[in-house]
């Protein structure tokens, strides 16, 4: 899964025994660019306040340059939820290993779209808990691999680099970064 998928990928691994296999990419587990205590709480805020549509990018507002069939606006209230069931994830995986019998966790220093704090956290616990099953791969920042990796519609796709990565973790093997 990818951003909220990502999430949705992450509650599976740690809760369900049965998954085989998850790649959990880009989760969207907090509010980029805020403490953590203030991304749970505007997170919480979201469930009680109106549901609002927010331009991804405020300049360019309906213009923005991307993927044709994404949305230019997300809603605060689905935010919200993914947000909520990360925190799920977060809280469980600081004190049990994920269920899953492998997983790997994908991230880009680059993306500007997820707390990468939140995300380095979550690896870091899983790979304590189970260190035999967890991979974390990380992109590194001057790759310029933005939060939407795998779309190869995105104007700055770097597909070239990131399906190799995505295609060996899912297989179980280890993925090397092509410079």
């Amino acid at each position: 899964g990818l951003s909220a998928g990502a999430v949705m990928a992450a509650w599976a691994a740690q809760f369900r025994p049965e998954v085989h296999t998850a790649l959990v990419a880009a989760p969207s587990l907090g509010l980029p660019r805020f403490p953590i205590w203030a991304s749970d709480a505007l997170s919480w805020l979201m469930h009680y306040i109106p549901n609002l549509f927010i331009w991804w990018d405020q300049k360019a507002k309906g213009a923005i340059k991307g993927a044709p069939q994404a949305y230019p606006r997300f809603a605060t209230r689905a935010l919200g939820e993914i947000v909520a069931l990360g925190w799920q994830v977060r809280r469980a995986s600081r004190t049990t290993p994920p269920l899953a019998h492998r997983l790997a966790v994908i991230l880009s220093d680059s993306d500007a779209a997820v707390h990468l704090g939140l995300v380095k956290q979550l690896a870091a616990d899983w790979q304590r808990h189970a260190p035999d099953r967890v991979t974390f791969q990380r992109f590194p920042a001057h790759l310029r691999i933005h939060h939407d990796m795998v779309d190869p519609t995105q104007p700055a796709q770097r597909v070239d680099l990131v399906y190799p990565i995505w295609s060996a973790l899912a297989n179980g093997e280890a993925g090397t970064i092509k410079m």
